[in-house]
């Protein structure tokens, strides 16, 4: 049965780039990536049980020694997957504020494991349902957003923009096209946001909830 599974193993590799094997992939009968010997074969199982321990303790070197990782898939994908692209997005964008559509581009400035994540999803997840509840303490160490988007957004970047704009311009008269610029005394985590737009909703009346913040900056008269 090795002869055929570590092969089997290996062609995985080949195809997906990775081991995260999910549990209930069988290989396909009607794929010319396989070899008709692999047809129909239990993959997933196959894997889950590996990483079991089941009985496949005697081949763990063995498994090691093709790349093959004995972590259980949940913890294979965090580590693979989830967690690099956690970082590689606040990398790329300085925090974790991801919105609910963001997928991982296929791109070379991503680790190419995390190609087509729905990271938006994920992290929807994690904040409305608490999933991956074990690894919270983790994503409070890299900075991840567990409150509300729409409220970080307004505390960390639309609150400092407005009072930094009022410091250099006297007044709240944001052109339509105003972009936070790159460079200081602007916050950093609201460097490329378009506060013209933001103003403009503000004037729409869609943050009449901050009222209270808006009257005491001076953009809202009582």
């Amino acid at each position: 049965m090795a002869e055929l599974i570590f092969p089997a193993l290996k062609r995985y590799k080949e195809i997906y780039g990775n081991y995260l094997i999910a549990q209930n992939f069988v290989v396909p009968n009607d794929d010319d990536l396989w070899d008709k010997r692999y047809h129909n074969l239990t993959l997933g199982m196959i894997a889950l049980n590996i990483r079991s321990g089941g009985n496949w303790l005697s081949k763990h070197e063995e498994l090691l020694s093709i790349g093959f990782t004995l972590d259980a898939y949940n913890e294979l994908r965090w580590k693979s997957q989830i967690l690099p692209a956690f970082k590689r997005y606040r990398e790329i964008y300085g925090d974790l504020y991801i919105t609910i559509l963001f997928v991982v581009p296929y791109d070379k400035d991503w680790p190419s494991d995390t190609h087509g994540i729905k990271l938006g999803e994920i992290s929807f997840a994690i904040r409305q349902y608490s999933e991956w509840k074990d690894k919270h303490d983790e994503l409070r160490e890299i900075g991840f957003i567990f409150s509300n988007l729409r409220e970080y957004k307004w505390r960390e970047k639309i609150l400092p923009s407005l009072k930094v704009f009022k410091s250099i311009y006297n007044h709240f008269k944001v052109p339509n096209n105003f972009i936070v610029p790159e460079k200081q005394p602007w916050p950093v985590l609201a460097r490329g946001l378009n506060l013209g737009n933001v103003v403009r909703s503000i004037n729409q009346g869609h943050w009449k909830y901050k009222r209270n913040d808006m009257i005491e900056i001076g953009i809202l008269q009582i």
